[in-house]
C-alpha cells in the first residue's frame, strides 16, 4: 500500500509538473549539464560534497509500520523508477 501511495502521488505530480515546465527543458538541460561538470570537477579534485541530511527512523510496528515502510522503500526506488514516469 505504502509502495502505491508513493508512485501513485510520484505519478501525480510528474504529470502536472511535466505540462508545465515542458518549454523550460532547453534551460534545464543546459543547468544540469552544468552541474554534472561541477560535480565531476569535485571527484577529480576531491572535494566532498554533502548533499544526504541525517534522519531518524521512527521505530514502528505493525501495519502502520508495514506502511511507512513501503512508502520509504518506494522514495528509496525512484532513482530507478522515475524514468518511468517521465
Amino acid at each position: 500500500m505504502g509502495l502505491i501511495t508513493t508512485f501513485s502521488i510520484i505519478g501525480l505530480i510528474a504529470s502536472i509538473l511535466g505540462n508545465i515546465i515542458n518549454s523550460y527543458i532547453p534551460i534545464l538541460e543546459l543547468v544540469a549539464g552544468i552541474a554534472m561538470i561541477l560535480l565531476g570537477i569535485s571527484i577529480l579534485f576531491e572535494i566532498n560534497i554533502f548533499f544526504t541530511p541525517t534522519l531518524k527512523t521512527p521505530k514502528r510496528n505493525g501495519l502502520l509500520g508495514i506502511y511507512f515502510y513501503g512508502i520509504i522503500y518506494g522514495l528509496a526506488t525512484l532513482g530507478c523508477s522515475a524514468p518511468i514516469f517521465f
